[in-house]
């Protein structure tokens, strides 16, 4: 393909040209032929760009591409002949971008907001193709594309079909694109425009015209494009003549089409006043109605706007004022028709047109009571001129624009009546009501996830619509459990979500049904735009990267509002891009809580690179810029480096001496978190000295530095190699009362888990004495003290005392009410393991019941107290004390009520193949049928190696009577299945990992 890039650029130094010569011209034109003409590969290209002019008729709904460009009127802009082409960068030239066609199976689609040039640069790549063109727009079948297609395969005419502004398509898409990939055999290719494509999430299950895995995309949001934007501009205005300041105003815009209707105003009205950069709304606005009619109410003209474009039915149901308008803005080249009878359409020539206004209209209105009131008359006002439909897809193109102008405490409201406006639309509209709503006040979803969903709201099926909401109802369950173990976490979800608004607030307060009321933080003075959630979806961060703003006009507390979001957009991402984005924002800022947060970004960052790479030298840059900063929480993030650098060097090396510079640095520190890593790398130092050496001595240091610090986290390290030391001496030496010493020092500390070291080493010194002198009475002490403590783990210790205990004295004196005392005290516990030892004692107490009594009911108790504990571990309990109950009743002959209890017991365990194995064979015990039997070995084929915890001891006596054969078949089956009991392990003592 080298000859074409030669002939390329050949003609494109040809076409910028200036020759005042004809005879250069001559001479210029027959150097070009040929080049052309001495391949006959460049003949075909020639030929090809020479067939463009042949005219066929097509069908309804399709049409010229140059229907885009228009013959007169605001869209004639877009006309050869008028805007010369403007050069893309040279990554990106006009010939480069031309070789996406030439993969006819993935369509490529021109992104970027309104405005930007899509349908431009659409035409611009049609011109430059050579291809047979086709405007493809909503009123085409799909018939007649397929017959478009086949024309081009017979007639071997690449063909290219346009589709500008796909949305308007809707599923009539997905059948083009695989027409095309069917049938076309690289005869027919597809350029669309879209303001957004998908990254195809698992959420939202959309057309493959949404999915960007299926195209090749260029974005006119990307900022290699910027410059081809500016220069388009330039191009337009200068065309124009327009005069400056405007001129610049208008390039420095990079927004064609803002350029595009300055240029038409100024030739058509000669524009004398200047557009404002920071209220291009408010121009706009402006001049149109200065060109129309300035007694319409805002609201009229914004309503007439929002019904473009509009059908015959509908401009025949306009009010006299709203007709006269629409007619003059037609007669000004504003508005163009298609069509024509019953069929015929009136188009604005942009939805920018449409969409600045109306942005207009909403933003600049202070009160959110008279927002949400004028924009649910806009409803009401287009639902009467049968227009409510169009107003829905003005809203959607519009909403980002508006959410980025309103204030943040502000945006919920905006939002939810929008959505309101876009979901009555829905077929589903109660269904699609009901979803927007939740999506709206969904804790999980970002700003731009929720707008995104509002926005396709209209091109989601029914099914995606009920799959979303069922979502939302899961999510609103499975926060509301985690209310109570994470109650911070959800206010914080619920500050994030209302974003200031009191009404949100109140709404998610009762909803999650919280015990305080906080007053949500709103923050006053910052809009939509300086939210980064509004940029992200689908952890795309492209546009936060390239449109985010700049926050110097900004007060201090805002500006840290913004970098704490940014933060934490960056550590939930995890993207180095956005890391380094923080980071260069505000690494150099005289602010403290900025320069903080970039502290923390780079913390971050260098975290996520050591576990990515493993390489601890990642930590290095965050140590050296800010080990040595005045601001302690600035130099804590350099202390936190240094202790993981030090953590992973001395696992990776084996060597505690990698603790010592953080230790030597820190241990002095003022700030009291920097000073606690330094006592982290003592303890962890300790730890693998004492464990290399086998010496309880390494642990002195730390003990006899910090066992009384005031600092309760400080002090728990001296806890934790106290209670490490006497653990090991208590092994070595076989003494108990090695354990005194952390007892004596922490049983009373006010820290909860400082006083859960001595609780530990108690029961470690009860459970040691009462094994040794065969006492259960030694655990009397640690029951008495701790019994009622509110500190759930030391309760946990103290039930694990009660239950070693009861145990022993049930054992000793063949007692089962020995079991009650912890039954009776910890049976109803709301914390899973305390209530998982009574659950336990309950069946050691049925399992010794039955035994004693031959009484299989004896484990009804268990069973009943227990069967909706949504505790695995004790489900556990209620499947084995289920399984004992079945066996139990064979030893007893009860042998219907073991067939019942043992088919019930396969159905609601049947994924369980060890207790399955047992159980069917406890039913063929009971009736020794040919099914049983092989329900029997088909269970147990599923066993492999595995073997179970049953003794079958108890059925001996049962299995003598059987005749031989079966005799041998169950002494076989029992090799099978049985495992050497052993006698229920106590709790062994605790240590405590570095």
């Amino acid at each position: 393909m080298y000859w074409l890039s030669v002939v390329i650029d050949t003609v494109d130094v040809i076409a910028f040209f200036v020759v005042e010569n004809r005879s250069a011209v001559l001479g210029f034109i027959m150097a070009v032929l040929g080049i052309l003409f001495a391949f006959q590969l460049p003949r075909k290209y020639v030929l090809s760009k020479l067939s463009f002019g042949t005219k066929q008729s097509l069908p309804i709904g399709f049409d010229d591409p140059e229907w885009l460009a228009g013959k007169d009127g605001l869209r004639a802009r877009l006309r050869a002949d008028i805007q010369t082409y403007v050069a893309a960068p040279k990554e990106l030239g006009i010939f480069k971008l031309r070789s996406c066609l030439e993969d006819h199976t993935r369509p490529l689609v021109i992104t970027g907001d309104g405005g930007l040039g899509k349908t431009r640069l659409a035409l611009e790549l049609y011109r430059a193709s050579g291809f047979r063109g086709v405007l493809v727009q909503k009123h085409a079948s799909l018939e007649d594309v397929k017959s478009i297609i086949e024309d081009a395969r017979l007639n071997k005419c690449r063909t290219l079909l346009i589709i500008d502004y796909i949305e308007q398509m809707g599923s009539l898409y997905d059948g083009i694109h695989q027409a095309i990939i069917s049938q076309s055999k690289g005869y027919a290719f597809l350029i669309t425009t879209t303001r957004t494509l998908s990254n195809g999430s698992a959420t939202m299950h959309g057309p493959v015209y949404l999915n960007s895995r299926a195209c090749q995309e260029i974005s006119l949001n990307d900022r290699l494009l910027l410059p081809w934007r500016k220069q388009v501009c330039e191009e337009i205005l200068t065309n124009a003549k327009v005069p400056e300041p405007l001129r610049s105003q208008a390039i420095d815009s990079a927004v064609p089409l803002i350029a595009t209707l300055v240029s038409y105003d100024f030739s058509n009205h000669g524009m004398t006043d200047n557009k404002s950069d920071k209220d291009d709304g408010y121009w706009l606005v402006k001049r149109l109605r200065r060109h129309i009619d300035d007694n319409l109410a805002d609201e009229d003209f914004t309503c007439l706007l929002c019904l473009y474009p509009m059908n015959k039915a509908i401009r025949e149901g306009l009010p006299k004022p709203l007709r006269k308008a629409s007619d003059m803005l037609q007669r000004q080249g504003w508005v163009s028709t298609t069509g024509s009878g019953k069929a015929m359409q009136w188009h604005l020539g942009h939805d920018l047109l449409c969409d600045i206004p109306l942005v207009h209209f909403l933003v600049t209105e202070p009160d959110i009571v008279l927002r949400l009131e004028a924009i649910e008359r806009l409803g009401e006002h287009a639902q009467s001129l049968q227009g409510d439909y169009n107003l829905a897809i003005a809203l959607s193109r519009a909403l980002k624009k508006i959410i980025m102008e309103t204030p943040a405490q502000h945006i919920v409201p905006t939002l939810a009546a929008s959505a309101q406006q876009i979901a009555l639309t829905s077929k589903e509209r109660d269904t699609a009501l009901e979803m927007v709503d939740k999506s709206i006040y969904s804790l999980s979803l970002g700003l731009g996830e929720k707008l995104r969903i509002i926005t396709e709201l209209r091109g989601l099926s029914h099914f995606q619509v009920d799959e979303l909401l069922s979502t939302f109802n899961e999510e609103l369950e499975t926060l509301i459990k985690l209310v109570k173990e994470h109650p911070e976490d959800i206010y914080l979800l619920i500050s994030n979500a209302s974003m200031g608004c009191e009404h949100a607030y109140n709404r998610l307060y009762s909803s999650y049904a919280l015990t305080h009321y906080q007053q949500p933080y709103p923050p006053i003075g910052l809009t939509g735009k300086y939210i980064p959630d509004l940029y992200i979806i689908d952890g795309d961060i492209t546009k936060l990267l390239d449109e985010f703003p700049a926050d110097d006009g900004l007060s201090n507390d805002l500006r840290g509002w913004v970098a704490e979001k940014l933060y934490l957009s960056a550590t939930s991402i995890k993207r180095d891009d956005l890391y380094h984005f923080v980071i260069e924002r505000y690494k150099g800022s005289s602010n403290i809580e900025l320069k903080f947060y970039a502290a923390k970004a780079m913390f971050a960052q260098s975290h996520d690179i050591a576990e990515r790479d493993n390489n601890p030298d990642a930590y290095n840059k965050v140590i050296d810029l800010y080990r040595n900063d005045e601001h302690g929480e600035i130099r804590l993030q350099a202390a936190k480096a240094m202790f993981n650098q030090s953590n992973v060097i001395a696992q990776r090396d084996n060597n505690p001496d990698a603790y010592n510079d953080v230790i030597d640095l820190c241990r002095n520190d003022e700030h009291d978190e920097i000073r606690l890593r330094a006592v982290w790398a003592m303890f962890n130092q300790s730890v693998d000295i004492a464990q290399r050496d086998n010496n309880p001595d390494a642990y002195n240091k730390v003990i006899d530095l910090y066992r009384n610090d005031e600092h309760g986290e400080i002090r728990l390290q001296a806890a934790k190699a106290m209670f490490n030391q006497s653990h090991d001496i208590a092994k070595r030496d076989n003494n108990p009362d090695a354990y005194n010493k952390v007892i004596d020092l922490y049983r009373n500390d006010e820290h909860d888990e400082v006083r859960l070291r001595a609780v530990w080493a108690m029961f470690n010194q009860s459970a040691d004495i009462a094994k040794r002198d065969n006492n259960p009475d030694a655990y009397n002490k640690i029951i008495d003290l701790y019994c009622d403590d509110e500190h759930d783990e030391i309760r946990l210790a103290v039930a694990n005392a009660m239950f070693n205990q009861s145990n022993n004295i049930a054992k000793r004196d063949s007692n089962p009410d020995a079991y009650n005392k912890v039954i009776d005290l910890y049976r109803n516990d709301e914390h899973d393991e305390i209530r998982l030892q009574a659950a336990k004692a309950m069946f050691n107490q049925s399992d010794d019941i039955a035994q004693r009594d031959n009484n299989p009911n004896a484990y009804n108790a268990v069973i009943a107290a227990y069967a909706e504990d949504t505790s695995p571990a004790i489900q556990a309990k209620v499947q084995s004390a289920r399984a004992a109950r079945i066996g139990w009743s064979v030893v007893a002959q009860q042998y219907p009520q073991a067939i019942k209890l043992a088919d019930k017991f396969l159905v609601d365990y049947a994924t369980d193949c060890v207790n399955c194995s047992v159980v069917a064979f406890l039913a063929w015990l009971a009736n020794r049928t040919q099914d049983n039997q092989q329900r029997y070995e088909k269970i147990a084929q599923g066993l492999g190696t595995q073997r179970t915890n049953w003794t079958f001891d108890e059925f001996a006596q049962l299995i003598a009577t059987f005749p031989e054969q079966d005799k041998h078949y169950a002494y076989q089956a029992i090799e099978r299945l049985e495992h050497s009991y052993e006698e229920r392990p106590e709790p062994e003592a605790k240590g405590i990992p570095a």
